[in-house]
């Protein structure tokens, strides 16, 4: 396998806390785990319940820390996340919590299905398709 960037399409959904502590977490689907091929970085354990849009009781699979890149070279913004990784049914690859925004500094748009964030002199945006 070379040594190329993986692109992926990332489907995001911000949801307004309901307990304090929902919009937190940074959630990757197990499916889309799978696709990603990342079989040799290992899942940490985890002793946590989260609960899904619907009430439901969800226990992660684990913890992965992974590289998020937002943009495109040169005009890219690069940080380390934690993702709790879920097995459950979505049409989402990714849902990212409010620190991981505010770490990249994005500004979101629901409307119009973009989000933008500062790198360098510039401003660059993400569309949602």
């Amino acid at each position: 396998m070379e040594n190329t960037p993986t692109k992926w399409v990332i489907h995001m959904i911000v949801e307004e806390p309901t307990d304090g502590d929902s919009s937190y977490a940074n959630i990757l689907f197990y499916k889309v785990y799978r696709q990603m091929e990342l079989g040799n970085i290992p899942l940490n354990s985890m002793d946590i319940s989260l609960y899904d849009f619907a009430g439901n009781m969800v226990h992660p699979l684990g913890q992965i820390l992974l590289p998020l890149s937002l943009g495109t070279q040169p005009n890219r913004k690069i940080q380390i996340v934690h993702f709790l990784v879920i097995d459950k049914p979505s049409t989402y690859n990714v849902i990212l919590g409010r620190p991981t925004l505010n770490a990249f500094q994005v500004v979101i748009s629901n409307y119009h299905m973009k989000l933008k964030f500062p790198v360098g002199t510039g401003v660059r945006e993400v569309i949602s398709d």
